[in-house]
């Protein structure tokens, strides 16, 4: 064999193991566990760094406590609308009453007790009764210091509930001298059923 064909052969042959090894690198990748690759083992839809470490995607990982917890405190209804508050009214309840007025006929009923007993009339924006509602909320005379604010407002087992929160005056805070008999209305979408209040008192600070 001449020196020629050596070197020829040994350039083939070295040629043929650079290609050889290049293979099995192209045929190595995509078996990584890193990078941006799904790993071994990981749940479905889980990618990236999540993969490597078994992260459960973001909507899974939250405790079914905690979500039954927010259904409970927060609904899917937009917030009430403010339409008038205050802390004398010319209903006289013995409890905490709800009235619903889903008509112009029903919404001057319930004005007119509202702005009986000496309260002064205040005007009221007017409401589109095709698809809208007139919730008020009235209590009975209370302790000084007492207010009421509607916070939501949502249908529940055929019943519309009325959510809302008494606040009491902290120790040492200064207080009308006339006890008020504190309301609140509000415009929601139109609800079916009959209303019920869900009182929820907080006290404030001590002055």
């Amino acid at each position: 064999m001449t020196h020629n064909a050596f070197q020829l052969r040994m350039r083939t042959a070295f040629l043929m193991l650079i290609a050889v090894m290049a293979l099995g690198l192209l045929a190595g990748c995509g078996d990584d566990d890193s990078g941006t690759e799904t790993g071994k083992g990981a749940p479905p839809g889980v990618t990236g760094d999540e993969a490597g470490g078994f992260t459960v995607e973001a909507g899974k990982q939250r405790d079914p406590k905690d979500i039954a917890e927010e259904k409970e405190n927060f609904s899917s209804e937009p917030p009430p609308i403010q339409i008038l508050s205050g802390d004398q009214t010319g209903y006289r309840v013995d409890e905490p009453t709800a009235i619903i007025a889903r008509s112009n006929k029903e919404a001057a009923a319930m004005r007119k007790q509202h702005f009986s007993h000496g309260v002064k009339k205040e005007s009221i924006v007017p409401i589109d009764y095709t698809d809208r509602q007139l919730v008020g909320v009235f209590m009975p005379e209370s302790k000084r210091g007492v207010l009421i604010s509607i916070t939501d407002i949502y249908e529940d087992d055929g019943k519309v509930i009325v959510k809302t929160t008494r606040l009491l005056p902290g120790d040492g805070c200064k207080t009308a001298k006339t006890k008020p008999r504190p309301f609140h209305m509000v415009e929601t979408r139109k609800m079916q059923g009959q209303p019920e209040v869900k009182l929820e008192d907080i006290e404030a600070s001590a002055c």
